[in-house]
């Protein structure tokens, strides 16, 4: 059977239907071509075009649909601060090893010093010391003066002081300066001059206020502050893996730092002897001894005010171990402490700038010490001291020196006035603690002796 279709039956346009349909809103449904126009116009708020409007800024949607950033105000657009990012230089060059080369060689003495040459002379003083000396006791070339009138006038006088002197019969001159005191620092004479002016005073009143709290304390109470941190119950031994001696509190500010090193340079006992350990680059082939490198690598970089306020020092000199040179040539020569040119440098270091109050010393290698090792004893004995101390034994170590040179070793090391006598410092009440004297060690393990 056929299927049958069947037609939807007109129905008429009422207002209640409209109303149903519309939500309310009357609307005429005509027949024909314009019905499509009319309901498309009626629409055509509903749903503006997003496109309309390529060129606005105001605009959410852009030509493609995606949606436009937003614009900030002016007042919207200023942000937080960004921190100030600091950018750090390149980190600092490693510091290079000491050199090794140029080895001191007893072999190639001079004729002049195969006869001495002057190493035992009581009156023999270090080059160092003595350039330093003369440095200090220059006489200024000119003396310039300045004078200023009541009208602001300025005269300048200049005299060849050296030729002024020499006419006045005063040919040899020796500049000495006074000791200073121990504690406060004298003010300046400039501070008692009549002639100084109201605004110079106010501001010198006014540097005297913003002076710092701890300069207010009586030197008494800085001095026990300064042993409190900086002296050890124990010497320093160089050569450990705990050598530490806070200096911290020295950079605190300029009088800390003055009075502080000489406490802590001064109060204390250095022990330098041998580091057998072996240091060097990835790349080398042979690793090369420490030895007294760091020793020497300390001093300089202390500096000479420093070493100026060592006072106790001892030594204990021993030769390289033989599984540590082996590979170099020459090596029973270089093993020896006499040819090391880093403790013959480090002995001019101290002489050129320390008088020590105590200096111990043992000879500890495997040959014994003689007086044809001269250049080894040359850079020794430029060191000056009160007391002298010979260790004998220190545990598996003894001292090995020929019979007569220790007598010759005092009579050049002591600190002499200028007749030659000997000059001899007072017992010290608490007396600093060397390493022969610290520890209940037993009599045959350590023994040393004063050289009198």
């Amino acid at each position: 059977m056929a299927p049958t279709t069947r037609k939807r039956a007109k129905t008429a346009a009422t207002p209640d239907s409209a109303g149903a349909d519309t939500g309310g809103t009357s609307h005429v449904v005509e027949e024909g071509s314009g019905c499509d126009d009319k309901i498309d116009n009626t629409f055509e708020d509903a749903f503006p075009d997003a496109q309309s409007d390529h060129d606005s800024d105001d605009s959410d949607y852009v030509a493609n649909g995606r949606k436009k950033r937003k614009r900030k105000s002016d007042k919207g657009q200023k942000a937080k601060p960004k921190p100030l990012t600091a950018f750090e230089g390149p980190p600092p060059l490693p510091v290079g090893d000491l050199s090794d080369n140029e080895y001191a060689r007893n072999e190639d003495a001079t004729a002049a010093e195969s006869d001495d040459d002057g190493l035992w002379s009581t009156s023999r003083r270090s080059n160092a010391a003595a350039l330093a000396v003369a440095k200090e006791n220059k006489v200024a070339p000119e003396l310039s003066i300045q004078i200023t009138g009541n009208g602001e006038a300025k005269t300048l006088i200049s005299h060849n002081l050296a030729t002024l002197l020499s006419n006045a019969g005063m040919t040899n001159l020796t500049l000495t300066l006074p000791a200073a005191f121990a504690g406060e620092k004298a003010d300046s004479n400039m501070d008692n001059l009549a002639n100084t002016t109201p605004g110079q005073k106010k501001k010198k009143k006014q540097r005297k206020k913003k002076s710092g709290f701890f300069k207010t304390l009586s030197p008494e109470l800085r001095l026990r502050i300064y042993k409190q941190l900086s002296k050890l119950d124990k010497p320093i031994e160089f050569g450990k893996s705990d050598v530490s001696a806070s200096a911290q509190f020295l950079r605190t500010c300029k009088q800390a730092h003055v009075e502080g090193r000489e406490i802590l340079y001064g109060e204390n006992s250095f022990h330098f002897t041998r580091d057998t350990r072996t240091r060097g680059k990835f790349y080398d082939k042979v690793w090369k001894e420490i030895g007294y490198k760091d020793i020497r690598r300390f001093l300089q970089d202390i500096g000479p005010d420093n070493i100026a306020c060592l006072k106790h020092i001892s030594f204990q000199l021993t030769d390289a171990p033989d599984n540590r040179t082996r590979s170099v040539p020459g090596q029973i020569t270089e093993r020896r402490f006499v040819e090391d040119p880093h403790l013959q440098e480090i002995f001019r270091l101290i002489a050129a700038n320390a008088t020590l109050k105590t200096l111990a010393l043992q000879f500890a290698g495997r040959a014994m010490v003689t007086q044809y090792d001269r250049r080894f004893l040359r850079a020794l004995t430029e060191m000056k001291c009160y007391k002298l101390v010979i260790i004998n034994q220190f545990f598996s170590s003894t001292h090995k020196c020929a019979y007569n040179l220790k007598d010759k070793l005092k009579q050049v090391m002591w600190v002499r006035d200028e007749k030659g006598n000997r000059v001899k410092l007072e017992e010290a009440r608490k007396p600093v603690k060397m390493v022969y004297s610290v520890g209940p060690a037993a009599p045959f393990m350590v023994n040393w002796e004063v050289v009198r």
